[in-house]
């Protein structure tokens, strides 16, 4: 879980080591990694993330295969397949 307050954000690399993608969350927000797996006998990965509230910028490479990349909010869940992106969830919604 990472919550940032004001004036402040924070970048994480997913996976270094095979470029999966960053996560850059902006500030007054709340982000819960809710999943980040390799499946070891197909590679496919597995990333399932909950943005309760606030701003993040997804830079997620192609997946392959099986592979799962996806942003939960209250209202809606985002899946990509490798783009840059940006979902927020307002406070007073």
């Amino acid at each position: 879980e990472i919550k940032t307050d004001k004036g402040c954000f924070v970048t994480v690399i997913l996976d270094k080591e095979r470029g999966t993608g960053t996560l850059e969350l902006k500030e007054n927000s709340h982000l819960r990694i809710n999943t980040l797996d390799l499946v070891p006998q197909t590679g496919d990965e597995v990333t399932l993330l909950d943005l309760a509230i606030g701003k993040v910028l997804v830079r997620a490479r192609e997946l392959r295969g099986s592979s799962i990349f996806e942003v939960k909010t209250p209202n809606a869940t985002t899946g990509v397949r490798g783009t840059v992106f940006e979902v927020s969830v307002d406070a007073s919604a």
